[in-house]
């Protein structure tokens, strides 16, 4: 007789139901994913912002809303306190996240459990990690659910301060529209009190001599002259701009023409002949801030000054600044195969209120390039002495010659 297995169904009808009622708590937890989503209290889109984020303890699902918020605030006050060596130090390792995007997100940063504080930073020049600005809500947790996502919108202690535009305008002269100056490189700087004021790179001014720079956190900045054009002094003092609303701020730059003057050149060879097709660039001597001599090239209409002597080997420059120059020649000159070596020092000239008036063009002198594998036939000082000796041979061989014949009609006679 088959025995009934209805006692075994029983049971296992018992197990399922007990696994069912069984708390979620209990599956094991994953990574989860936090979003960053960075705007202005206008929400705006802030772009380009990275974060450093710590893991600074474990997450606490106990604490009830009003006890969290608490525990929040106690810690934005102590770690808004501590420095990101210290930070680094104490929590290790950190997570350095992209910069947001265009929609001022960063997306899908995998994390696990736990308690996170994090940071705006950036690169300064030389490359060291620097704080950019400190937040407000910046302490977060990570729910203890598989693959939850977690949405943080950290704002600026200036949050009720929407970021701005700045123009900067450059003009030749007082005389304003027709003179705005094209190709003028600025670099940008954001104040930083107590430490290393910030470069925010390089600009360049454009067709309308405008310089647009967008969506910058108010705040005190300068700009500084970098490269300006061919007859203009590079101007020795930063020019400030401050950035109070979401307005903006313009500034205008005006670099009055500075007296200017020329130079005249001759280019010959040993013997005061004229050379044409020669090449030159110009290279004028500048001081910087800093008080370092350097060779900047000379720039006009966005191009490299370059000069070519003429078929009598002449050419000349005006316009330029009072100041120090140097003719580099990049090309020396063929005439009829014949080739010419180019100077061996570099050529300076003082450009001056009388400088392109003067009677006398400044001479730049090529010497011949002798052929290959030719030269003067002159022999060296032992090929005299092989001659020499070879002579002396000769007559003494000579000399033997008539003895022997002399003795031989002796004997004979």
């Amino acid at each position: 007789m088959k025995k009934s297995n209805s006692g075994g169904w029983t049971w296992g009808l018992i197990l399922l139901l007990l696994l069912t009622l069984l708390p979620m708590s209990v599956s094991a937890t994953g990574n989860n994913y936090l979003r960053i989503i960075r705007k202005s209290e206008y929400h705006q889109e802030i772009r380009g912002i990275s974060y450093k984020i710590w893991r600074i303890g474990d997450h606490k699902p106990q604490l009830d809303e009003s006890a969290r918020s608490r525990s929040w605030e106690a810690d934005r006050t102590h770690f808004r306190s501590m420095s990101l060596d210290e930070l680094d130090a104490k929590y290790p390792p950190a997570l350095l996240t992209e910069p947001t995007n265009v929609d001022g997100m960063i997306e899908d940063i995998e994390l696990p459990d736990g308690r996170y504080y994090m940071r705006a930073v950036e690169k300064d020049a030389g490359g060291l990690l620097t704080e950019r600005w400190r937040e407000t809500a910046t302490v977060f947790e990570v729910p203890l659910n598989d693959a939850f996502h977690v949405d943080v919108y950290p704002k600026p202690n200036v949050s009720s301060e929407p970021p701005g535009d700045i123009r900067l305008i450059k003009y030749s002269e007082l005389v304003r529209e027709e003179n705005r100056m094209k190709g003028v490189t600025f670099e940008l700087f954001r104040k930083n009190p107590g430490a290393k004021d910030i470069s925010l790179g390089e600009y360049v001014t454009d067709e309308r001599g405008e310089i647009n720079v967008r969506d910058l956190p108010q705040g005190s900045y300068f700009f500084r002259e970098k490269v300006t054009l061919p007859g203009y002094e590079l101007l020795t003092k930063d020019i400030p701009v401050n950035l109070n609303d979401e307005r903006g701020s313009t500034v205008e730059v005006v670099n009055n023409r500075p007296e200017t003057g020329g130079k005249k050149f001759r280019k010959v060879d040993g013997d005061g002949s004229p050379l044409s097709g020669a090449v030159f660039k110009l290279l004028r001597q500048v001081k910087d801030l800093n008080g370092q001599i350097r060779f900047d090239r000379v720039i006009a209409d966005g191009k490299e000054v370059t000069l070519i002597s003429n078929e009598a080997g002449d050419f000349e420059v005006n316009g330029l600044a009072f100041g120090t120059y140097v003719l580099e020649e990049t090309q020396v000159p063929i005439i009829d195969v014949q080739v010419y070596d180019a100077p061996q020092t570099p050529i300076f000239f003082e450009v001056t209120e009388n400088s392109y008036h003067d009677v006398e063009r400044l001479s730049v002198v090529n010497r011949k390039r002798p052929p290959e594998g030719d030269g003067p036939d002159v022999p060296v000082t032992g090929d005299i002495q092989i001659f020499l000796y070879a002579g002396i041979g000769g007559l003494l061989v000579l000399a033997g010659i008539l003895y022997y014949r002399r003795s031989t009609r002796t004997i004979s006679s």
